[in-house]
Parts: structure tokens; sequence; C-alpha cells
């Protein structure tokens, strides 16, 4: 019974995150998800 209950859950969690996904196109929440890096100040990491 427990099973069932986390089960219908996360199937709630997954389609809100979908709908939210679908109408608003915000992927934010996933980590590292559309981030570039670029370093303040290149010669010093070339220095090694």
């Amino acid at each position: 019974m427990i099973k069932l209950f986390l089960v219908i859950l996360m199937s709630l969690f997954i389609i809100y995150v979908g709908v939210k996904i679908g109408k608003r196109e915000k992927v934010d929440f996933i980590a590292g998800y559309n981030i570039i890096f670029k370093p303040r100040n290149e010669k010093s990491l070339q220095r090694g």
C-alpha cells in the first residue's frame, strides 16, 4: 500500500514538472542546464 502511494506521488510530481516545462518553458531548476562558464581573467588561468 505504501509503495503504491509513493508511485502515485512520484508520478504526480513528474507530471507537474512536465506541465511546468511545457507551459513556461523554464528549466532553470535543472542543475547545470544552459550555464556558460566565462572566466574573468583568462591570463591567470593560463599560468598553470
